[in-house]
């Protein structure tokens, strides 16, 4: 079994396991689909949508992370697979946080 997995990436099994684990509490979590579409129906069957609120914006900010990850981890393949030398990778690794970081600023300051 770990010959077959030798050439697979870690980050591949990881967003497999995710997806699997998505697929499985979108498809059991009806009280999700409920709680977002009629809020008032969905509390007067006793659901409790506070928690399922918080419960879906920790788990999304947890796979934003992780999709962060992901991406500066194939950002530090690349610039290794270039031979890129590591003092320049932090560099380049720095400045796409600026830009990231400057974006989503002129985005939120042209939305106000």
């Amino acid at each position: 079994m770990i010959e077959l997995l030798s050439g697979v990436k870690w980050m591949f099994i990881v967003a497999l396991l995710l997806a699997f684990l998505v697929w499985f509490l979108l498809s059991k979590a009806v009280n999700i689909y409920s709680g977002g579409g009629n809020p008032v129906a969905a509390k007067a069957a006793g659901i409790n949508i506070a928690f399922i609120t918080v419960s879906c914006f920790i788990i999304e900010s947890c796979l934003v992370g992780l999709g962060g990850v992901f991406i500066f981890t194939i950002i530090s393949y690349g610039l290794t697979y270039i031979s890129l030398n590591p003092n320049w990778q932090l560099v380049i690794k720095g400045l796409i946080i600026i830009a990231a970081v400057a974006m989503d600023m002129r985005k939120h300051a042209a939305s106000n």
